[in-house]
């Protein structure tokens, strides 16, 4: 285990740049969970779960801000969200028993092959229809919101890779919310399926807890600069940004793997 920040500066400086440019793609694309997970899982001395655990201390932080803002601003369908919202937190405490199950040694091979695959669907899910074909009844809607949290916080709690982008999508083309009522139902869930995991982590000990509190530190200010500079950068240039921040972590987990480093 990862034991002491001060005996590793640089370390501590990489995974919290790492931390503040998930936090400020998070909050204009969604995805910052791409960046974020591996680099911890790159560190030296670092379990799959010590990762997995610590990385949900920092999304807490960075996503429940993110939420307070859209809850204020934005009026949900509050019957729809809560029961959804109720499911995803246990799916994702479950999600996250089950990543305990998983061997040590196939972790960082299976996360390879779910940032390849969450890195296709970033780079095409602009062209993703994202209008429901008709406006689906109430009873209908929230079976639907039933589902998306049932699954996505159950994956949430086992990776979460990219989770947030997914339930983005899910909310416009399955309910037909439009681009800003879909960014604050996920956010809401993403909170639920944050702390769900977190709270079924906390018992095994194997949290960082001041490395995941300045880890989302470094993310709350990423959302802040992230917000804020995308007026000026555009939506295109962070979602490039984010390929490449990804891709380059995805060569050194897989050099990581096949033993070149």
């Amino acid at each position: 285990m990862f034991d002491s920040l001060s005996a590793t500066p640089g370390l501590l400086v990489v995974l919290l740049l790492a931390a503040f440019c998930a936090g400020c793609i998070d909050s204009v694309v969604g995805g910052g969970g791409m960046i974020q997970l591996p680099a911890l899982l790159m560190a030296p001395g670092f379990s799959p779960i010590a990762a997995l655990s610590t990385n949900k201390v920092a999304s807490c932080m960075g996503t429940l801000a993110g939420t307070v803002t859209y809850i204020r601003s934005v009026a949900l369908q509050w019957k729809i969200i809560i029961p959804a919202t109720g499911i995803a937190f246990c799916a994702s405490a479950l999600g996250a028993h089950c990543a305990t199950l998983l061997p040590a040694h196939i972790f960082r091979p299976v996360i390879v092959v779910v940032l390849v695959a969450i890195l296709i669907f970033t780079a095409f899910e602009s062209r993703i229809p994202r209008k429901a074909s008709r406006i689906p009844s109430t009873l209908s809607l929230l079976g639907r919101a039933l589902a998306i949290g049932m699954i996505l916080g159950g994956y949430d709690g086992v990776l979460g890779v990219g989770v947030g982008s997914m339930m983005l999508v899910a909310f416009q083309v399955l309910l037909g919310y439009n681009f800003l009522h879909a960014t604050a139902a996920a956010k809401v869930l993403n909170s639920a399926t944050n702390l769900g995991a977190l709270i079924y982590f906390i018992p095994l000990g194997s949290i960082h807890w001041l490395l995941g509190i300045l880890m989302g530190c470094a993310n709350m200010a990423g959302n802040w600069v992230g917000a804020r500079t995308a007026i000026h950068l555009g939506e295109q240039f962070i979602r490039r940004l984010l390929i490449i921040i990804v891709t380059l972590i995805l060569l050194r987990l897989t050099a990581q793997i096949l033993g070149w480093v």
